[in-house]
This record gives C-alpha cells, structure tokens and sequence, in this order.
C-alpha cells in the first residue's frame, strides 16, 4: 500500500513546498487608482517564477496574500499580463520597462485590475436590522490609496499618486486554452471579468507582428464585449486600439437598459465579410472560440448561448 500511495504523497509534498516557498518572499508593488472604484496593482515577478513554463495561454492566474488586509485570506486574480511576451522579451541592464532588476534576479512587470464592492451592507433591509459586515479584502487593499489621501475630495480619482505595498504571489497557473488556433475570438465578460480579456487582446496584439520570413497568424479578429454598468464604466487603459482586427465594445447596463444579448453578440462577432452570408448567422464553430467571465450567472448564459450557436467555448470560474 506504501509504494502505491508514495508517489501521490510525495507530489503532495513537492507542491505545497513550492507554495510555501513562492508566498515566503514580498514583492514590492504598485497601487494605483484608476477612477470608479477601479484600481490596478503593478508589481515585478521573478523571471524564474515562468521557468519551465510553456505559457501557451493568455490567461493564467496568481494567488495574493496581502498581509495589511488579512493574514489568513489568499485571493485568485487573473492578471492581465500577456505572461508569453514578457517571457519572451529579452532581458537588458537598463531599467526600462517591463524588465527591471532587483538584485541578480531579472523581473517582468505584470499587472493585475480589480474593482471595491459596491456595499458592505445587506441591501433591501430595514435600517433597524441591518447589521455591520467587514469590509471585504479588495475594500481594504484599496482603502490604502484613499487613507494616503484623506484630504482629497475624490479619493478614487485616477489623478492621485500610486501608493507602495508588499504583497506575497503564489503561481502562475495557466489556463489551458489557446485562442491563436482560432481565426475569430469573441470575448463576452461582465464586471470585472474584463481581466481576462485584457490578456486575450495583449496575445492578439502581439501575434499581429509576426516576425520575418515567418507565415501570418490565423488569429485574424478579437472582438471584446464588456457588459458593465454605466455608472461603473470607464475607458481602460490597457488596449492596443491600432491593432487591426481588435475591437472592443462596451455594453452599458443600469437605468432601464437592455441586458446584452450573449447569444446575438456571438452571432454579430462571427460574421466577417463574405462569411456574413453563411446560413446561420455566418458563426463558423470550427473557426469560432468564444471567452467567457463574469457572475456565474452570466457565464451559464453565455455557455448555453455558445452551445446553441455551435462554436467552441471556455468559462472562467473559481472551482
């Protein structure tokens, strides 16, 4: 029985260990506000951290220990780093971005966004019964940039000054998807699932330069679909607008608006010139992949809408 168990024990063992060993050490970082209860937070991930690491996919995930919001809570964010072109690119002595040094080991940037909560009260409460909840973990990482600003009338405005922080990084792990084997790919994100679709269109950007003497990408179209309330919209900074083929359209929400349709948004992202006239909405499955996040509710529907239009799909959920 031990030598059929040992194995498994030992992998056990090895991952833990390596968790242990990647959250013992601080990164310094940056946290910015970018307006609307949006912050991104900036920091440089050892080189050797992606070390045997294929880094095939655009999406991969870390997992955050902030010791100044809770000693216990570890949170999953997907960054919005393409993690390939920074393994890629090319290590230098200058301190110019994305590489920067700390000590002998070289670091890449990357980058990760998220939003404050809406509220820390139940809503639709009497007043009398309503009762104080904690603040939550991205409340708290964010209170830092408002408490090195008490003064200022907007705390979340995006003209303050970043604050420094240490944070602890366990990962990355990578999603094992691939949207270059695809020549459309239709991202349809809620809220905050927007990370992920950040890092798609860095992928779709980068691969749009193929270099010399090399054939061209069959990746030929990344359309972003970004359902988010109006009040909470803001023009993000991270999208490489010139890349021919990538287009991102927001669908505002809130006030009496229309939900977005999912299933008429994958048919409208599949047509392309003469595919348009393809029985079926010109949505071709085989070329078609479609990227999902946001509310579990929101990534049910969009995978029923996939299912029913024939093309490829992932969901990003936490499991």
């Amino acid at each position: 029985m031990f030598y059929c168990t040992a194995p498994g024990l030992a992998m056990w063992t090895l991952d833990w260990g390596m968790r242990i060993y990647e959250l013992s050490g601080k990164l310094d970082s940056s946290l910015e506000a970018l307006g609307k209860g949006w912050y991104c937070l900036t920091l440089p991930l050892p080189r050797r951290r992606l070390d045997g690491c294929a880094c095939h996919s655009p999406l991969a995930h870390f997992h955050i220990h902030h010791t100044e919001s809770s000693i216990r809570e570890i949170h999953p964010f997907t960054t919005i780093t393409h993690l390939a072109t920074q393994k890629l690119s090319v290590p230098s002595s200058t301190s110019e971005k994305p590489l920067t040094s700390t000590g002998s080991d070289q670091t890449i940037s990357i980058q990760f966004l998220f939003r404050k909560s809406d509220s820390l009260t139940p809503k639709n409460q009497p007043l009398e019964l309503q009762k104080p909840i904690s603040k939550q973990w991205t409340n708290k990482l964010a209170s830092l940039v408002e408490d090195a600003h008490p003064t200022d009338p907007e705390p979340q405005s995006p003209r303050l000054t970043p604050i420094q922080t240490s944070l602890r990084l366990e990962g990355p792990y990578f999603t094992p998807a691939d949207p270059a084997t695809y020549s459309t790919v239709i991202c349809l994100v809620a809220g905050t699932g927007i990370s992920g679709a950040i890092a798609i269109a860095a992928a779709f950007s980068a691969q749009s330069h193929p270099p010399p003497s090399t054939p061209g990408p069959k990746w030929k179209k990344c359309l972003i679909v970004w359902s988010v309330r109006e009040t909470d919209h803001i023009e993000l900074p991270f999208w490489k607008r010139d890349t021919p083929g990538l287009e991102v359209r927001p669908w505002l929400t809130g006030g009496g608006r229309e939900r977005l349709d999912l299933r008429q948004a994958i048919e409208d992202g599949g047509k392309d010139g003469a595919e348009a006239g393809v029985q079926g909405g010109g949505v071709r499955g085989k070329d078609t992949w479609v990227y999902i996040s946001g509310p579990n509710a929101f990534i049910q529907q969009g995978e029923a809408a996939c299912r029913e239009a024939g093309v490829g799909f992932f969901g990003a959920r936490w499991s």
